[in-house]
């Protein structure tokens, strides 16, 4: 036996969840070669059902690769080398080379260790890289040439249609249940289903109708306000008497409307993300992506987003505003607005801006030139552009510039 004395990872990558024997598989594999080289497994990075062809979205395999800069590991163990990666071969490279940079050793179950200080390893590797590319791209042909034809032959693909519900049918062709588009139901394998029009498709139809009534009552309501603030004492309470029914109209054509949309009380996941809403907006940078992307879709309704170009004889740039519009039923008034700084816009003009407000106080152009490694022609554009923005003043001859409040 050969003493354990070696640091080593593990990692384990399968691409589709129905892959239910690969990570033990692989964990198996990886272990079995880890005790016939001496080296000792301390942690394991694992990868459930991510596509070896983007590498930036798979979380632990770029934990390991930060990690390995660390050199708490000497080696990186895996079933074979397309679990690492089904990139491109130039792609890939980029990942050998920080391991190799890293004094980190690459080693399969299926070829030993990759050998990047000889010719004949590196080709090794790329003709293994290669292999493992063009089977993933033949496998995504093979997978899209079916549902081609499967769709010519009218079998649906993807989810449910909105509109329709299944009709469940037994080995015999006898209907057993109907499925409406807003159930889920995992029929028997000699079981059949065929689609038709959903028992709520009046519904469906009566949004638009819905839609714009809620407008017009909106509309009036406006007028209303407006109104309220120029009318005379003795008019008051009729008006105050109007805008009390057209309100009641608004929320009952709002209410049928969320029925039409098939649209449900607020779920107590978004209640809770609105009770936590200035904690949430003040650490955006550190959400997790696709918890993040869950919340908006519990809480935003629509965001909109207006572009104002402005430009003179000499410079011309562009500014963003826009509000974020939350859901009806949250029991939130208003919308949240958005303004330019919200927005991460490219332009250098604004690093000039944030260099202003950092410092609090008037700027030289040298100063703006040293700070952002450019030159000074350069720099006075910038700071043109910046003026142009409106978010900073130029305070004369001599006297430089400063942020406006």
């Amino acid at each position: 036996m050969i003493a354990k004395s070696k640091p080593a990872v593990g990692y384990i990558r399968m691409s589709s969840d129905q892959q239910q024997d690969s990570p033990a598989r692989q964990r198996r594999d990886v272990q079995a070669l880890a005790d016939r080289m001496g080296y000792e497994i301390i942690k394991w990075y694992e990868d459930h059902g991510l596509t070896g062809t983007e590498s930036s979205e798979r979380k632990d395999f770029q934990k390991l690769l930060s990690d390995a800069k660390a050199g708490s590991f000497g080696a990186v163990l895996l079933s074979e080398q397309s679990r690492m990666s089904r990139e491109d071969i130039f792609d890939c490279m980029q990942h050998w080379r920080l391991f190799r940079d890293a004094g980190v050793s690459i080693i399969t179950c299926q070829r030993g260790e990759l050998k990047f200080d000889n010719l004949g390893g590196v080709i090794t590797a790329i003709l293994d890289q290669y292999g493992a590319r063009e089977e993933s791209l033949k496998l995504a042909d093979r997978v899209v040439s079916g549902k081609r034809l499967a769709v010519t032959r009218g079998q649906k693909q993807g989810g449910l249609p909105f509109g329709y519900d299944r009709e469940v049918l037994d080995e015999s062709g006898k209907l057993m249940r109907r499925v409406t588009c807003h159930e889920t139901f995992a029929k028997p394998m000699n079981w059949s289903t065929r689609l038709v029009i959903s028992s709520d498709h009046i519904a469906v139809a009566n949004v638009s109708r819905i839609e714009s009534q809620l407008a017009d009552v909106r509309a009036k309501l406006e007028r209303a306000t407006e109104n309220l603030a120029l009318a005379n004492r003795e008019d008051i309470p009729g008006i105050t008497k109007l805008l009390a029914g057209w309100r009641e109209q608004e929320s009952t054509l709002k209410d049928k409307l969320r029925q039409a949309n098939g649209q449900h009380a607020p779920s107590s996941e978004a209640m809770a993300v609105m009770n936590r809403l200035d904690d949430l907006l003040s650490r955006l940078d550190e959400a997790n992506r696709e918890k993040l992307a869950f919340a908006i879709r519990q809480t935003v309704k629509r965001i909109t987003l207006r572009r104002e170009r402005r430009q003179n004889e000499r410079h011309r740039i562009t500014l963003w505003d826009g509000v974020i519009e939350l859901r009806d039923d949250l029991g939130v008034v208003g919308v949240i607005p958005l303004t330019d700084d919200d927005m991460p816009s490219p332009g250098r003009w604004r690093d000039a801006v944030a260099l202003m407000r950092e410092r609090g106080e008037a700027v030289y152009v040298q100063e703006v030139a040293d700070a952002l490694g450019i030159n000074k022609a350069f720099t006075s554009r910038l700071l043109a552009q910046a003026v142009l923005s409106g978010k900073v003043r130029n305070l004369g001859h001599q006297k430089g510039w400063i942020a406006t409040k």
